[in-house]
């Protein structure tokens, strides 16, 4: 005979995750009634932000959400990404509304490139940061960013370098586009004993072939 599970009336989001947390195996679906879900919207007294992070947590059983429940992620971009994950790994297309929502967050669409791979134009142009630019070029792209993106460099010239040793050099020469390579001589003259920069200033003008051998350090 199968078992009747009782599901209270929530009052908190906290409280359902920990429910579901509690009796996800014993229950014979992934989602709770829908006006179970409603606490979501009526909970008083929790931040945007907790109510974002309760439900991508909730997502973990229920799945794919409707468009009016991924609203609720929004306010809180971590939680946008962990949910994204989850519609992936279910292998469900996820939300172009919540991806465009990442639009600016670097650290987070270099994230979500790991996940859904190559982004959308409109997404890639807004990656601002040296260190998650540096990173999707690395880890995403396995290639060097469109040209308009390698400016980002400008900003700091550590991942400038790992930028040219790491992702341009493969079969090239490590040398930086010429007004950022004129950016690095600029920044060799500000700081000569930055042992990175040196590195780059003697592998972009000797033989390509021995550029293997330079190193940049890890920050």
């Amino acid at each position: 005979m199968q078992e009747t599970i009782k599901i209270p009336k929530f009052r908190t989001v906290r409280r359902l995750v920990m429910w579901m947390e509690r009796n996800w195996h014993r229950i014979g679906w992934h989602r709770l009634p829908r006006e179970r879900e409603q606490v979501f919207f009526t909970t008083k007294g929790e931040s945007p932000e907790n109510v974002a992070s309760c439900l991508a947590r909730y997502s973990h059983w229920s799945g794919k959400l409707e468009s009016d429940l991924e609203e609720l992620l929004k306010p809180h971009r971590d939680s946008v990404l962990d949910y994204i994950r989850v519609v992936v790994g279910m292998e469900q297309e996820a939300s172009e509304s919540l991806m465009l929502s990442l639009s600016g967050d670097s650290r987070n669409l270099y994230r979500l490139g790991k996940v859904v791979g190559r982004l959308p134009q409109t997404l890639e142009d807004t990656i601002s940061e040296p260190k998650f630019a540096f990173l999707y070029a690395k880890e995403v792209l396995c290639g060097r960013l469109p040209r308009h993106l390698e400016d980002v460099f400008f900003k700091d010239a550590y991942f400038a370098a790992k930028y040219a040793f790491e992702v341009i050099r493969g079969f090239s020469p490590v040398r930086l586009p010429d007004e950022l390579h004129a950016f690095m001589i600029m920044k060799s003259f500000e700081e000569p004993d930055n042992e990175n920069i040196r590195a780059y200033m003697e592998a972009a003008e000797s033989d390509p072939d021995k550029v293997g051998n330079a190193d940049i350090k890890v920050r």
